[in-house]
């Protein structure tokens, strides 16, 4: 947590400089996810992709933040964002594959993990 918390403190002194920051706004969320701060992630997630709203592995990260967030419909919204921007992303397919299997949606799931494998070449 040390070393994440350091990082935050970087990463607002940069947005105090640069407030529009998206690196420095998505840094901050990515941080706070890792300390578990999951509101504080949220809110900085949020801020840079209301700058950068098509950028593929903003909705990835952010799927994963909403997964642990217990907001699984959102997750599968995110995941599927992201692979409308970036199809050939093997985690994103993995990770909806996941969504679809935990929501009981088999026939998708597989489909999901059958990209997966493909993209891995397994």
């Amino acid at each position: 947590a040390g070393r994440h918390s350091a990082a935050i403190a970087v990463y607002h002194e940069g947005l105090r400089r640069f407030p529009n920051s998206v690196n420095d706004l998505w840094m901050l969320g990515f941080n706070y996810a890792k300390i578990s701060k999951q509101d504080e992630a949220l809110h900085y997630y949020e801020k840079a992709m209301a700058i950068l709203p098509d950028f593929a592995d903003f909705h990835f990260y952010l799927g994963d933040l909403l997964k642990q967030m217990n907001q699984p419909e959102r997750a599968l919204q995110e995941y599927k964002k992201a692979l409308e921007l970036n199809p050939k992303n093997p985690k994103a397919h993995y990770h909806l594959g996941s969504a679809y299997h935990k929501k009981g949606l088999l026939a998708e799931a597989e489909k999901e993990m059958a990209i997966y494998r493909e993209l891995m070449g397994k």
